[in-house]
């Protein structure tokens, strides 16, 4: 008899039997149950796995039933969110809601609300005032604005842009041209005059007044497009056509990223940022675009590859377009975000569905750099990014059906204390001392970069982390030197110092020498007003 036998026979009487009855239902119970449901749930499904370097917060007053938000940051690094959140399930209405936030505290207010309202896209003045645009209804846009506590609402064009025609919108990106002025670029889709569709900029140029007149009737156009405004006013929208009209370009392709620039009012350009080639899976997704302070245009979009999708980041430099392949995320449906810092560098961040993960991208003169925000992210369609005002990536991303708010636990260190040159015949020795803020992370060393004689900056040399100056000899005298020192740590170079420039001059050894030898208090005056001329 086995020992499992033996304990049941020895308990005694009723006890005995009412525990085997227990037994009896517990297996009963058990063998009509799915497995799954026998399984007892782990603790890395209940709580999210700590990302390395990266804080998520969740918003839990904030449950938009859209996946579709937008994301703005102010001056004094005020968070500003637009989204959609759904009030009435029975008979449904969306409300446009607007929130920011005052340290860990969110004061949210609702801005509009219709039967349904979509791609709201939020942008704030040189004043930090809040001005979003959206479609509404589906067939019209919106631009909503704050008159002190009150929200002011347009219909921009009117109703006369939407009657006489089936027709609706797909996006209307919202920025500011070179006067100030709020400009929202759209795609309109007319059914009847299919496979046309209608590309435009509306223009405010007064209160409830709109300029529509910039309009590009556009073949097969067939993707969210997504607009931004450079520093001299120049317009560009990067959407997807297809370019079977094109007479440049065989029939073998089927898609093709466009870029369409506008200036002046007029359209004046129209380039291919990329192509793809005929097939069922050759689709492209809305993506992010941005200027830097050269004017440099950067695209960022998800599209199929040969096999999986793929986000893809391209580039104007010298007047051509550059593409590159970031990372293979198989899902098509998700969203890019992209920022760019003071110092020029390029931020992504985007959902990589072949293991769940939302990633951050950083492009400095290195290269990309890829690291993980966060895990057990699935088909988060909507993914936005902010830039704060020390250079650290914000991300926002819909998970769980909340907004959650991503920031980097370590960030880049702060710039180099008390930097100053001294110059000598054939040479400049720099002294700096360590940077205030380390950026949570150990400084694991410095670069210097120099630029001769008005010359561009580049990159010189890189020291030990226990460096604190260094002599640039075998340089020639009456030339200009410029010099910056950056600190690095494990997220890369951090705020740069201040130019400072020097020249060396073959006296600047004696001088000091003759100095030295002065005696007496206009000797002691003399040498201090010419140590302070060569020190520069």
């Amino acid at each position: 008899m086995s020992r499992s036998t033996d304990m049941i026979n020895n308990i005694p009487g009723r006890n005995g039997k009412i525990i085997i009855d227990l037994l009896l239902v517990l297996i009963a119970i058990c063998l009509m149950l799915p497995f799954s449901a026998l399984v007892l749930t782990g603790g890395s499904s209940a709580t999210e796995p700590t990302s390395t370097g990266w804080n998520v917060q969740e918003l839990p007053a904030m449950s938009p039933t859209s996946y579709y938000f937008t994301m703005a940051i102010s001056s004094t690094d005020t968070l500003h969110l637009g989204y959609v959140a759904s009030i009435n399930l029975i008979n449904p209405t969306k409300a446009l809601m607007h929130a920011n936030n005052y340290g860990n505290i969110w004061d949210i207010e609702e801005v509009y609300r219709a039967p349904e309202i979509d791609h709201p896209s939020l942008v704030l003045d040189q004043s930090d005032g809040v001005q979003i645009a959206s479609i509404v209804n589906d067939y019209d846009m919106y631009y909503f604005y704050k008159e002190g506590s009150t929200w002011k609402d347009e219909r921009v064009g009117g109703s006369s842009f939407t009657e006489g025609f089936p027709s609706d919108f797909n996006i209307c990106p919202i920025a500011f041209d070179q006067m100030g002025r709020p400009v929202i670029a759209y795609h309109k889709h007319h059914y009847d005059l299919d496979p046309w569709s209608e590309i435009g900029v509306a223009v405010r140029v007064a209160d409830g007044t709109w300029d529509l007149s910039t309009r590009v009737a556009q073949y097969g156009v067939s993707s969210p497009l997504v607009f931004a405004i450079d520093g001299d006013g120049r317009m560009l929208i990067v959407y997807v056509d297809r370019p079977c009209q094109e007479t440049s370009y065989p029939d073998i392709y089927e898609k093709a990223v466009k870029a369409m620039w506008i200036g002046e009012g007029e359209y004046f350009g129209l380039s291919v940022i990329d192509l793809f080639n005929r097939n069922p899976s050759s689709f492209i997704k809305e993506g992010a675009i941005l200027f830097d302070g050269q004017g440099t245009a950067h695209v960022a979009y998800i599209a199929w590859g040969d096999f999986i999708p793929e986000l893809r980041y391209a580039t104007n430099e010298d007047d051509s377009w550059k593409t590159e392949v970031i990372d293979e995320i198989h899902y098509i449906d998700d969203r890019p975000a992209m920022a760019i810092d003071s110092r020029g560098r390029i931020h992504l961040a985007y959902v990589n569905d072949t293991d769940g993960t939302l990633m951050h991208a950083l492009r400095d003169d290195q290269g990309w750099t890829k690291t993980v925000i966060s895990k057990w992210i699935h088909h988060s369609e909507c993914v936005r990014m902010v830039i704060d005002s020390q250079d650290r990536p914000i991300v926002g991303f819909i998970k769980n059906n909340k907004i959650n708010i991503a920031t980097p636990s370590t960030y880049a260190p702060s710039q180099v204390e008390d930097f100053r040159l001294e110059s000598g015949d054939g040479y400049v020795r720099l002294r700096w001392a360590a940077p205030a803020d380390d950026g949570g992370s150990a400084i694991s060393g410095y670069r210097i970069y120099r630029g001769v004689d008005g010359s561009n900056l580049n990159l010189y040399v890189s020291v030990r982390p226990g460096v604190r100056s260094l002599t640039d000899s075998g340089l020639t005298n009456g030339v200009e030197y410029s010099y910056v020192v950056v600190a690095v740590n494990s997220n890369g170079e951090g705020e740069w110092s201040d130019q400072l420039k020097a020249k060396p001059s073959g006296d600047t050894d004696l001088t000091l020498a003759a100095v030295a030898g002065l005696a007496g208090a206009g000797g002691a005056l003399l040498g201090a007003l010419v140590g302070r001329a060569l020190w520069r």
